[in-house]
């Protein structure tokens, strides 16, 4: 099969391509990946990918072309997006909770030749493109197997969303849980509250890392580090070839003392190039020196600790006073009975908005509003408590387990 020379392929791509290659060239035999009873050596997973990466050009994609992937996190998800790599192209992940129509329109707008589906989508997307390569159908996270899994394969790391840990934590298996294997944990996607960091250290035995990253930057931007005292809160500091600072939320330009609260910037090597073909958005997201917005608000301490506070845009304005749900979050998460939590806006004439928090109990537990509300009153001032309470079976979440702070509002209908 035709392969493309590196001289067609971007140096970024071409050494992403080879990733696995030289993976295998190192450790060969050893397990690269563990997906159910399932079990793919480095060896293997480069063969796979060698033989993906050929049927793509056999298709035509060519150096540059977009391949989408629109599936759950699964092996073949894997072996597609080191294939893709392999062959040149640019790899667009699609998130699978997309309805067709929107991925219509991801398609259409990043002009993909290829896309990788699920078994139970390929119907529907046969009619957006002109290949589809399908995978089956799996259940991205359910807590009774991770924990199984974890005991059986003798994780040494585990790294997921907060939402990842709450259920583990809430599950009627924990207690009997063997997690003496894990020597180091992470967690990234969202805030996590202090309290569960500090309960999923208690029973796990290791070090929960907070990172913090974005689509935009390929990645982490920032993390703790294992070697240095793990503060909770903390999204830790830059990685090495990164810059950030806290701006001022009315002006880019100006950087806010330690301690008080802005947009948290990023500059370096990492942060994209911009946004395909969507000229104003990318001018509007990168400062003409580099630094980008990432729409997070952030603070930093006086040894160089940055601490997220919430999503800009999630802010909610009550009587002129900004609340931060995940500041509430944090508190609401730390009662006994509190499985998992998030915090939207609700309208009020008087005061605009008014935070609600919509709460998952712990199986068998139970809590009324008001001693909800009452658990918050030490800890927050009153314009900042949630002024009512939604006992909900589940959060909405995306398929990475992140929770979608704009859906809650459907848990009221």
């Amino acid at each position: 099969m035709a392969e493309a020379t590196l001289a067609q392929i971007s140096p970024v791509q071409a050494d992403l391509g080879t990733i696995v290659a030289r993976s295998a060239q190192r450790y060969g035999p050893k397990p690269a990946l563990v997906a159910g009873r399932r079990t793919l050596t480095y060896q293997a997973l480069h063969d796979l990918c060698d033989r993906v990466a050929g049927g793509l050009r056999e298709l035509g994609v060519r150096p540059g072309d977009r391949v989408s992937l629109y599936s759950p996190n699964r092996w073949e998800w894997v072996v597609a997006y080191h294939a893709a790599l392999r062959a040149g192209a640019v790899v667009n992940p699609v998130n699978v909770m997309l309805t067709p129509e929107e991925v219509a329109f991801v398609l259409n707008d990043c002009g993909a030749t290829v896309i990788f589906t699920a078994g139970e989508k390929a119907e529907v997307m046969a009619g957006l493109t002109r290949a589809v390569p399908t995978l089956r159908r799996v259940i991205s996270f359910d807590p009774a197997v991770a924990l199984a899994e974890i005991q059986r394969q003798h994780a040494t790391v585990f790294d997921g969303v907060p939402t990842m840990y709450a259920m583990m934590l809430a599950d009627p298996s924990m207690p009997g849980a063997d997690l003496s294997s894990l020597r180091i944990c992470a967690v990234g996607g969202q805030t996590m509250p202090v309290a569960k960091m500090a309960e999923w250290e208690a029973r796990s035995g290791a070090p929960l890392l907070e990172l913090w990253g974005m689509t935009e930057l390929g990645g982490a931007g920032s993390s703790n580090c294992s070697y240095m005292p793990n503060v909770h809160g903390s999204i830790g500091f830059a990685l090495p070839g990164a810059e950030a600072r806290v701006a001022a939320l009315d002006d880019a330009s100006v950087t806010v003392p330690d301690g008080e609260p802005g947009e948290l910037m990023i500059r370096g090597p990492l942060v994209m190039l911009g946004y395909y073909g969507n000229e104003p958005a990318t001018k509007a997201a990168i400062e003409p020196d580099g630094w980008m917005h990432t729409g997070d608000i952030a603070s930093r301490d006086d040894e160089g600790h940055y601490f997220i506070v919430d999503r800009k845009k999630d802010l909610i304005i009550t009587g002129g006073f900004n609340v931060y749900p995940a500041e509430i979050e944090r508190v609401v998460a730390s009662h006994p009975a509190v499985a998992m939590v998030a915090v939207g806006s609700v309208p009020d004439q008087t005061l605009g908005e008014l935070a609600r928090a919509y709460v998952v109990l712990r199986p068998g537990a139970s809590a009324t509003q008001d001693q909800i509300i009452e658990h918050c009153r030490p800890h927050l001032a009153a314009y900042k408590r949630p002024r009512s309470i939604r006992f909900v079976p589940d959060l909405p979440k995306t398929s990475t387990g992140k929770v979608m702070r704009r859906e809650l509002k459907t848990l009221d209908r």
